[in-house]
């Protein structure tokens, strides 16, 4: 697979050249993996209309223009949608990385725009609807993590408000305490209501680090997350997933209050993922910084 780095002295990230935009390594000055690595040692290539989970879970992907597969509004949205099997075209310059694609199911265009600002890598996101109709679409960034011993997450709403989107059942444990979840499982959970704040942070507290995603609450009112304790293929990730609806499929975001992009229309968002290192006791530092 041939790959696109991006580089400064305190964060390195590659990106596959060949299909998806897909980032399949995020590290830190240090040599600090994030992303959760692929368990093969080569990528297969996907084809288009074919399941998400029969290729390579790993890395970060674009989920778009849906995350289940469904039929809405005579049009069928593929599993994980159709962008993350297929070729983008990309521009790197001035230390940018420009990407596009068409999503073939939606006729929509969409756009993506890198950028590495100190500790902080800036993705800018954009959707053009060329069609002579109305279009929906949902969005998520399905960034999958290593799940590390002893990592927490910081969220923006209480666990009262977390909806489980598996089996509906209410959550026994501290669902912020990755050591808690039982093992051989996996688990997905939304917020309930839109948020008020747009922030999220994955703490690495044995490794003085913590990974702080930052967006727009009003244009990304959602924030799924993505647990495996071994549940899927054995792997044990987690993935922070900021989204334009609730959840995981277009017909079931609409009917939740999903708005259309309208002929000619442009929607844009952006989220800011910032590497941090702390030194001594990260968690107390990191918490701190919240408040």
């Amino acid at each position: 697979m041939k790959t696109i780095t991006l580089l400064n002295d305190q964060i390195s990230l590659e990106m596959s050249e060949d299909f998806g935009g897909k980032l399949v390594s995020i590290k830190d000055d240090t040599g600090f993996e994030f992303l959760f690595q692929s368990p093969v040692e080569t990528y297969r290539t996907p084809k288009q209309g074919e399941a998400f989970a029969d290729y390579d879970p790993s890395g970060l992907d674009e989920c778009f223009p849906t995350i289940d597969e469904c039929q809405f509004a005579d049009i069928h949205y593929p599993d994980h949608g159709d962008i993350w099997p297929v070729a983008w075209v990309h521009k790197k310059k001035d230390g940018i990385l420009r990407s596009k694609v068409h999503s073939q199911s939606t006729g929509l265009l969409f756009r993506r725009q890198i950028q590495l600002v100190e500790n902080t890598i800036h993705l800018e996101y954009s959707v053009e609807n060329p069609s002579d109709s109305e279009k929906y679409y949902l969005w998520a960034q399905h960034g999958l993590l290593d799940l590390k011993e002893d990592m927490q997450l910081l969220l923006p709403y209480p666990q009262s408000s977390a909806l489980n989107v598996i089996d509906g059942e209410d959550y026994p444990f501290d669902i912020t305490a990755l050591s808690k979840y039982p093992e051989g499982d996996c688990y997905k959970f939304y917020n309930r209501f839109p948020l008020e704040r747009g922030s999220c942070e994955v703490l690495y507290p044995l490794h003085n680090r913590s990974l702080r995603f930052k967006f727009d609450p009003e244009k990304l009112p959602y924030l799924g997350v993505w647990i495996t304790t071994g549940g899927f293929h054995g792997h044990r990730n987690l993935a922070i997933e900021p989204s334009n609806g609730f959840y995981d499929a277009v017909d079931r975001a609409v009917e939740n209050g999903l708005k259309p992009i309208e002929v000619g229309q442009i929607h844009s968002w952006t989220i800011q993922i910032e590497v941090r290192k702390e030194d001594g006791d990260g968690r107390t530092q990191i918490q701190s910084t919240l408040k």
